[in-house]
């Protein structure tokens, strides 16, 4: 079915409901007004599917998206195909060539700086946390007193950055610090991102995200409130400790495995980018 799937629709996103990395692929598509079909790949087993083995061969990461049958891979170069191909009224990169520029600088810094220190911060149990403020803080100088990275329209920029919001709660949580506090304007221009359907209907997937730890490392607990963006069968929604109980059970915690459950969709694993 999932080899069916690339052919049957003229554009197919081939994600995991939880990768950062992923949502960005699906807000520029429904920014943009493109009609996708969604793929969820489970990254909770090591063995990729045969879409993804074809799709992606050398890498075999998630995001994927098929245009046509032809994939493109990397979540950053998605998000600019998407631009290039269906930006003609509404173009998520600058139009200037030095803001474009700017604007993919400042997109490898969140790839690398602000998710790195993402991955240490996890990995020390919140210790680890006055590298991830400072690189969040430099975001926000960025930022500055704008509505959106690019001036007032939401953009290539947000759609990189916002995706990472979805653990601003878990890094309160776990670093024991009130990110309003510490970057009020990048909190403010999360929830200005929020209100837009396209990002609000990735976000509603994933309803409460917390960040526990027991003996065994880091976990990231949820009660998922999913719909079509994917879905976890056998673990009760219900709230409360058993909810997250019942989650961790299905969804585990990140410790020495490379694809430890959802912990791929936060941690360094070799399956998304």
């Amino acid at each position: 079915m999932e080899m069916e799937a690339g052919r049957q629709s003229e554009v197919t996103c081939v994600d995991f409901w939880a990768n950062e990395f992923g949502m960005r692929v699906r807000i520029a598509l429904r920014e943009l007004g493109v009609a996708f079909e969604y793929v969820e790949e489970d990254l909770r087993v090591r063995e990729r599917s045969d879409l993804v083995r074809r799709m992606n061969p050398v890498l075999r990461m998630v995001p994927i998206l098929i245009h046509q049958g032809r994939p493109v891979c990397g979540s950053v170069n998605i998000v600019e195909y998407i631009d290039e191909v269906w930006g003609e009224e509404t173009r998520l990169l600058p139009a200037n060539p030095v803001d474009r520029a700017d604007a993919r600088f400042w997109a490898d810094f969140v790839d690398h700086k602000v998710f790195g220190a993402q991955v240490r911060f996890l990995e020390s149990k919140g210790e680890e946390k006055d590298e991830l403020v400072e690189q969040l803080k430099r975001l926000e100088e960025v930022l500055g007193d704008k509505g959106f990275f690019s001036g007032h329209e939401f953009g290539f920029l947000d759609i990189v950055t916002i995706p990472f919001s979805s653990m601003f709660h878990g890094y309160e949580q776990l670093g024991r610090f009130h990110l309003d506090v510490e970057c009020p304007k990048l909190t403010q221009w999360a929830k200005r991102c929020k209100q837009r359907e396209s990002v609000f209907t990735c976000f509603e997937q994933v309803s409460v995200m917390k960040i526990n730890y027991d003996q065994t490392g880091v976990g990231v607990t949820m009660n998922p409130g999913i719909n079509a963006g994917g879905h976890l069968p056998e673990v009760d929604p219900g709230g409360g400790d058993d909810g997250d109980a019942a989650c961790k059970k299905h969804i585990g915690v990140v410790s020495e495995s490379p694809v430890s459950t959802l912990g791929a969709a936060y941690l360094a694993s070799p399956f998304i980018a």
